[in-house]
């Protein structure tokens, strides 16, 4: 067996968000392999690998519980738009022409990014899965990342666009509304099946329903009662669109009749 890597973080304003160890304006952090052996001043670790934190905060990382990680490459592309705006061209224009390479490249970049800025664990709301090489692709992009995290898997009627094909914007606009494919599910099932569930694993595996706000209710059951059948850990909502919401208070309708669950 490979020997653990002992790591000391020493020297920094720790905050451990742990009541029992409390904070320390100057402390250190032992790891040995995948787990903290020890927090406190001045401790001794021998041969570890040291990492001086002076004048850094070393603390837990940050949890980011909701991102569209394949629009890494839109960054600031709607500091303008009304959710309409981003309704109709993110989700029914843009993200037509995305390809799988293009999601991987999305997830990959935007997994680095989320680490480089502290952010250790992510919950990637995926409703780009025009394929399910776009489910891959985008799964591949955050173990390549090396983030934790929950990959939820979008049951979305997306639109797709094959590069040279005259583009019907209509056409596109209707299928982004139309119903769930049959494949989704099937491809639902695989994805879980054939990508998690190893010993160790960082990512889990998680359902993003469709648009509950824009569905009845029993539609927006089937979504939820076939992702737990499948196995996900998390389902990732959107609730609450403004305007878009129409007013049917989705999450009260979930909890009175029963479907709002821990997950």
């Amino acid at each position: 067996m490979a020997e653990r890597k002992r790591l000391l973080i020493r020297g920094g304003r720790v905050i451990t968000l742990d009541s029992a160890l409390g904070d320390f304006d100057r402390g250190d952090v032992l790891v040995e392999g995948d787990t903290i052996r020890a927090v406190g001043p001045h401790l001794e670790a021998g041969d570890a690998e040291v990492i001086d934190a002076t004048g850094m905060i070393v603390m837990p990382g940050f949890v980011d519980a909701h991102r569209h990680i394949w629009q890494t490459q839109f960054r600031t592309i709607a500091t303008d738009w009304s959710l309409f705006d981003y309704m109709v061209w993110m989700r029914t224009i843009y993200g037509a022409f995305y390809r799988p390479e293009d999601v991987y490249l999305a997830n990959y970049v935007g997994t680095l990014e989320a680490l480089n800025a502290g952010i250790t664990t992510i919950v990637d709301h995926c409703h780009v899965i025009n394929s399910p090489e776009h489910a891959d692709e985008a799964i591949r992009g955050l173990r390549d990342g090396g983030i934790r995290g929950v990959f939820c898997y979008g049951i979305f009627s997306n639109p797709s666009y094959t590069p040279g094909a005259p583009f019907d914007r209509q056409r596109v606009i209707d299928q982004a509304f139309g119903p769930v494919a049959p494949w989704r599910w099937d491809d639902m099932v695989r994805v879980h099946k054939q990508h998690f569930g190893g010993s160790g694993d960082l990512l889990r595996f998680g359902v993003a329903p469709a648009e509950l706000e824009f569905l009845s209710l029993e539609a927006g059951r089937v979504q939820i009662e076939k992702a737990r059948a499948a196995g996900a850990y998390r389902l990732s909502c959107h609730a609450g669109m403004g305007a878009l919401q129409r007013q049917v208070q989705i999450v009260k309708q979930l909890k009175d009749t029963g479907l709002l669950k821990g997950d």
